[in-house]
């Protein structure tokens, strides 16, 4: 593991000073302390941008932050997690990380952050130190940082006392990046206002009203998980509404997602090759889903949020495929101590995600623990060989490779002793269910149902690795406080919820496909907010987010 994530590297020194040169002329200044007016009377607010790619230390740190946001968080997190346990190492791959720290100019005596600096410099009061090294030590000190209620406490820049230290979120943005595969998902991004909405809010369902749901024989259109319009109506930077949106926030998070594209464009694409690889030919030769010509520029971004669409302006979208769901799935564990696996299966009546009341645990008990139902007698699963993989490819206009899909965790379901699948699926990178097929002959008997569930067992599964890591630190947790909830190191799945007895899956279901939205709500799974997929020119995007 240690060879995979040592290829997840801090950028060398030139490559920061190239950045900040770009950003210099891209108009982000980056070498002055900026300030402007706040909210409250005679208040200074002074906000700047800190971001770095992690090192392979700091990657657990940033996998419990995101543990603590699931399941929003989920596509980010399963990304990194698959990264460091399953994929060959890539030497494009990056974990970035950028976090804004805004601080209250009065308060803190009129100065920037301890050296004296107070110079103006962009209009919107926002300094964007993306790479450099306070960035990285900022970045650093803040992943080190103690959250609470699943937050982060605000962390101090250098040289202000302590006693002036404020309790208070400060957002945030991560990706997974990985430019090697062209015309595939490149980047998984998650940004920490994505989850804001639902503070202190179940993102599902009572179990109440989901087995009422459930029980409804007429599969309803779900109701939209927010009241935001499509990002297409909205001009570039404009924030989808919620609650908790203001115009100082909106600024904030135009510049987080800036520094992302910024560090994109700026570092990583100038890496790449001008002309295209022969993965990008093969799609090409097989008629994918890709945009022509090539170009290094242009950037696929996968199950991007409908909270963040607002910052891929539609100049710059060179290829979008919205208008799906991301369906959220609790799965109960329970381990079996005599094979030393966790049995995972999905509950059709799902109980809020806390920890249920001394009244009502022993019937949420019970609907977590539904067995599942097994293939009918002449039906089995088995693996899936490189031919069906093939034939899989030669089915779907879907830009992946062989080599893609061999990554991924799949499963086929047989008919009797045919030597070929009669049905399908994956979990990919993400570990979102992915690609659920069967033949039309065999539909009608609950083989997707089974399936899905079957591949939800082994997206759990910890090596013997892991396993041990996790047993050690969480006997370590124990005896430091006994009376403290133990939580799963970072390093291995996603840990079991507070009542000790579930953990997230996800899927991304297109909304006019019906046959699938049936299948995700037989598993238990409630459409929450809308994802899309989109490749935009990054020199382009940054050029507009510049000057917005």
């Amino acid at each position: 593991m240690s060879d995979i994530q040592g290829t997840l590297v801090q950028e060398p020194q030139q490559q920061q000073s190239q950045q900040q040169q770009s950003q210099q002329q891209q108009g982000v200044t980056s070498t002055n302390r900026t300030r402007r007016r706040g909210t409250g009377r005679g208040t200074r607010t002074r906000t700047r941008i800190y971001s770095t790619a992690l090192a392979p230390h700091q990657l657990p740190a940033l996998l419990a932050r995101l543990e603590a946001l699931m399941p929003y968080s989920i596509p980010l997190l399963r990304r990194i997690q698959f990264h460091l346990h399953e994929e060959p190492a890539s030497e494009s791959a990056r974990v970035f990380v950028a976090v804004a720290d805004a601080t209250d100019g009065d308060a803190a005596g009129g100065v920037g952050d301890g050296d004296g600096d107070d110079v103006s410099g962009r209009e919107d009061g926002i300094r964007d130190g993306n790479g450099d090294d306070d960035g990285a030590e900022f970045v650093d000190r803040w992943l080190s940082a103690k959250m609470s209620g699943g937050r982060d406490q605000h962390v101090e820049t250098k040289g202000r006392a302590d006693a002036d230290a404020v309790t208070k979120p400060q957002p945030w943005v991560a990706a997974h990046i990985d430019l090697a595969n062209a015309g595939q998902s490149q980047v998984w991004a998650f940004a920490s206002w994505e989850a804001d909405e639902y503070d202190g809010r179940s993102p599902l369902p009572s179990s109440s009203s989901a087995a009422a749901s459930a029980s409804t024989s007429t599969l309803q259109s779900p109701p939209s998980p927010s009241p935001s319009p499509s990002a297409d109506s909205l001009p570039h930077g404009s924030p989808l509404p919620n609650d908790s949106s203001t115009p100082a926030a909106t600024t904030v998070h135009h510049a987080l997602m800036h520094s992302l594209f910024e560090y994109i464009h700026t570092t990583l694409i100038p890496r790449l090759p001008t002309s295209p690889p022969p993965s990008w030919l093969e799609l090409q030769r097989t008629g994918k889903y890709l945009t022509t010509p090539y170009s290094r520029d242009k950037v696929l971004f996968a199950t991007v949020c409908e909270k963040i669409w607002g910052f891929f302006p539609q100049e710059a979208r060179a290829r979008t495929d919205d208008g799906y769901w991301k369906y959220l799935f609790r799965v109960s564990q329970q381990e079996e101590e005599e094979e030393q696996t966790e049995r995972v299966s999905t509950s059709s009546a799902l109980p809020a995600p806390i920890p249920p009341s001394s009244s009502t645990s022993a019937s949420a008990s019970a609907s977590l623990s539904e067995p599942t139902p097994p293939l009918p007698p002449t039906y089995r699963f088995g693996p899936m060989q490189p031919s069906h993989l093939q034939t899989v490819l030669d089915r779907t206009p879907i830009p992946r490779t062989l080599a893609t899909l061999r990554q991924y965790v799949s499963l086929g379901v047989f008919y009797r002793d045919q030597p070929d699948p009669i049905g399908w699926g994956f979990l990919g990178k993400d570990a979102s269910l992915s690609s659920l097929h069967t033949e039309p002959e065999h539909r009608g008997r609950g083989l997707a149902v089974a399936l899905a569930r079957e591949l939800l067992k082994r997206q759990h599964v910890v090596s013997p690795f892991a396993a041990a890591a996790a047993a050690a630190a969480a006997a370590e947790v124990a005896a430091q406080d006994k009376a403290a909830t133990a939580k799963t190191p970072s390093n291995t799945a996603t840990p079991a919820s507070p009542s000790g007895g579930y953990t997230w899956a996800h899927a991304d279901v297109s909304q006019s496909n019906t046959a699938s939205r049936r299948v995700m709500e037989k598993l238990g799974g409630s459409p929450r907010w809308m994802v899309m997929w989109t490749e935009v020119d990054i020199e382009r995007v940054v050029s507009l987010s510049s000057h917005t």
